[in-house]
C-alpha cells in the first residue's frame, strides 16, 4: 500500500506531463473513436440475423428474414424507448392513479421533449429518427467535455485512454437508443467539469438539466456540496453560504414532474408508486445481493428476466472499489463520493434492474478505472476487457434478451 505522500508524488508527477497543448481537445482522434465504436455496434447488429425483441428472453420468434434496416431499429429502439416516445408525441398519460396499465408516469422528460420539439419542422414521424441522431450527436459532445474534465486530472495520454473507455463501454446500445442515457452522461460530466472550474452557476444549469433528464440527476449536489466546503475559498462565507442554498436547484425535476404527475395522475409522487408497482421497492443496501448469493445457481436472471445478478454484481463491486481508491487521494473527493453513494443507492431496491446502467452513466467510473490502469500499468488489460464485454453485451441487446435492455 503506498503512502500519501506517494500518491501525492503520483499525482505531481502525472500532471508535469501536461503542457499547454494538452488543454487543447483533440477532436479529430474522439470523432475517430466514435465512428469506430459506432461501426463496430453497427457491425454486430448486421452480423446477427435473428431478432427476439420483444419476445420471451428464453427464445421464441427468430426473425431470419427481417429487412436488415427493420434489424437496426428494433436495436435503437425497443423496451423503454416506448415510454420517452409516448410522452414526446402525446404527453404524460392522463388517468387517476393504477396499476392496472404501464403508465409513462416514471419517465422524466427532457429527452423527450428536446426530440420532439427538434422534428417539429419534419413532423411527428421524425420524432424516432431525430431522436436517435440527437442521442449519438450528445454523446460525442459528452466524450469531448468528458477529455476536457479528465484533462484536469491526468495527462492527455491517460484522458485519450479514458475516453476509449467511455465509446466502448458495454452498455452502448444505451447511448445509441431512443433513449435518454447519451443525454445524461453529457449533462453529468458537463456539471462535475463545472464544478471543478468552480463555475457554480454552470454547475446549477447543467445539475438541473440532468435532473429533467433522470430522477438521479439529484444525486449530482453531493459532488457539488462536497466540492464548495473542501475547495479552497476566497469570498465572502455568505458568497458559499448562498451557492449551497442554490443547490436546491438540482431537484427541479422532482418539482417538475411531481406538478404534472399532480395534474395529470392526480398524485405528485405517481413517479415513485409507478416503479413501486413494478417491483422496485427499497431495502437496505445490497439486501438483494446477499439474497441472491444464497441461492446464485438458480437466479441467473432475476426481475422476471429483466437483469442479469451476475453482472449487476460485478459493476457495483469493482465500482465501490474505485471510489474507496478514488477517496485516499483528496483531490479526487466528490467525483468519488458521488460515484460511490450511487452504487449504494442503486442497490438500495429489491430488485438489480438499472444497476449497470447507473453505473454507466457515471463519469468517474471512467477516471477511476483510467488512473487506476496507469498506476496498475493494466492499459491493455482493461481495454481488452471493455472491448470483449461491449461485444458480448451488444450481441444480447441485438438478440433481444431482456436482462440487458431494462
Amino acid at each position: 500500500m503506498k503512502s500519501h505522500g506517494s500518491q501525492n508524488a503520483y499525482i505531481i508527477a502525472d500532471k508535469r506531463e501536461l503542457s499547454t497543448s494538452a488543454h487543447l481537445i483533440p477532436w479529430f482522434w474522439i470523432v475517430r473513436v466514435f465512428l469506430a465504436s459506432r461501426a463496430l455496434y453497427l457491425i454486430i447488429i448486421w452480423i446477427i440475423p435473428a431478432l427476439t425483441v420483444g419476445h420471451d428472453v428464453y427464445g421464441g420468434g427468430k426473425g431470419f428474414h427481417q429487412p436488415w434496416g427493420q434489424w437496426l431499429l428494433q436495436s435503437l429502439y425497443n423496451a423503454d424507448s416506448g415510454f420517452y416516445w409516448t410522452i414526446a408525441t402525446h404527453g404524460y398519460d392522463h388517468a387517476r392513479f393504477n396499476t392496472h396499465h404501464l403508465y409513462n408516469w416514471a419517465f422524466f422528460p427532457l429527452y423527450s421533449w428536446i426530440t420532439r420539439w427538434v422534428a417539429i419542422p419534419l413532423g411527428p414521424h421524425a420524432i424516432i429518427p431525430v431522436g436517435i441522431i440527437l442521442s449519438n450527436a450528445f454523446f460525442f459532445m459528452a466524450l469531448v467535455v468528458l477529455y476536457r474534465w479528465m484533462s484536469r486530472y491526468t495527462s492527455p495520454k491517460n484522458s485519450r485512454f479514458g475516453v476509449l473507455l467511455a465509446a466502448f463501454n458495454p452498455m452502448t446500445p444505451y447511448f445509441a437508443a431512443y433513449r435518454a442515457a447519451s443525454l445524461f452522461f453529457l449533462l453529468v460530466v458537463a456539471t462535475l467539469d463545472a464544478i471543478d472550474r468552480r463555475a457554480w452557476g454552470w454547475a446549477l444549469v447543467w445539475g438541473a438539466l440532468a435532473s429533467l433528464t433522470k430522477n438521479t440527476g439529484i444525486l449530482l449536489a453531493i459532488p457539488y456540496a462536497f466540492a464548495l466546503w473542501t475547495r479552497p475559498w476566497t469570498a465572502s462565507l455568505w458568497r458559499r453560504w448562498a451557492w449551497f442554498v442554490s443547490g436546491i436547484g438540482f431537484g427541479v425535476g422532482f418539482v417538475v414532474v411531481g406538478l404534472i404527475d399532480a395534474h395529470v395522475a392526480g398524485t405528485p409522487v405517481a413517479f415513485l408508486k409507478i416503479q413501486a408497482a413494478w417491483g422496485r421497492e427499497s431495502a437496505f443496501p445490497f439486501y438483494e445481493t446477499l439474497h441472491w448469493m444464497r441461492n446464485p445457481v438458480n437466479a441467473l436472471t432475476a426481475s422476471g428476466g429483466w437483469s442479469l445478478p451476475i453482472w449487476a454484481i460485478f459493476l457495483s463491486v469493482i465500482t465501490g472499489l474505485l471510489a474507496l481508491w478514488m477517496l485516499r487521494e483528496r483531490i479526487w473527493w466528490p467525483a468519488a463520493w458521488y460515484m460511490g453513494l450511487t452504487v449504494i443507492l442503486a442497490n438500495s431496491y429489491n430488485m438489480f434492474e438499472g444497476i449497470p446502467r447507473f453505473i454507466a452513466e457515471l463519469p468517474p467510473w471512467y477516471l477511476g478505472l483510467t488512473l487506476w490502469q496507469h498506476q496498475a500499468h493494466k492499459r491493455e488489460l482493461v481495454l481488452m476487457v471493455t472491448i470483449a464485454s461491449m461485444v458480448l453485451y451488444c450481441v444480447l441487446w441485438v438478440l433481444g434478451v431482456h436482462a440487458v435492455q431494462n
